[in-house]
């Protein structure tokens, strides 16, 4: 059985179990016995479980469910694709800021932390420049962030390699 869930695929020999509270057959096909969202609320493909276990939802979890499928599905892709990408420059700043901040560290786990901050900054471009004025009113923003995190990493990572501490602190001795 799949993990990633795609229209009209899964073990024929396996019958499509119905999704708690979801219409009989719940089929993860989107025709008649149900949305493609069966699969995620435990549909033929969904993936598996803790020992592959099907998740129980309460009728008022089940409707909150769903009342944020319908939300996100009535939210235009840009946006949420801008929302993630928000979160990969996060996840940048947050290793980037570790790597500058917690002289704690040895300064080869500084570094590590550099290069996390520099393939969370690599996705977060990837995003940015791949989408970029499909993001409206957005992407300079978006772009400015992107140029901010990729220079304090060159900044971060060429402070520690020259003096072997912190970037804003003391030297050594």
């Amino acid at each position: 059985m799949s993990g990633l869930w795609t229209p009209n695929t899964g073990p024929e020999s396996e019958p499509a179990r119905p999704a708690p509270g979801g219409p009989p057959g719940g089929g993860p096909s989107g025709g008649p016995s149900g949305p493609p969202q069966a699969a995620y609320l435990g549909g033929e493909n969904a993936a598996p479980g803790p020992e592959d276990q099907e998740i129980e939802l309460d009728e008022e979890s089940l409707a909150e469910l769903r009342e944020f499928q319908a939300q996100l599905a009535a939210t235009p892709a840009i946006e949420v694709i801008a929302n993630h990408a928000v979160g990969l420059y996060e996840l940048a700043m947050l290793q980037l800021s570790i790597a500058a901040q917690a002289a704690e560290l040895p300064v080869s786990e500084r570094l590590r932390r550099v290069e996390e901050a520099r393939t969370a900054a690599d996705a977060f471009g990837g995003v940015v420049e791949s989408l970029g004025d499909r993001f409206g009113p957005n992407a300079p923003t978006l772009a400015e962030a992107l140029s901010q995190v990729r220079l304090g990493i060159v900044r971060v990572k060429a402070a520690l390699e020259e003096s072997g501490t912190d970037p804003g602190g003391p030297g050594p001795g």
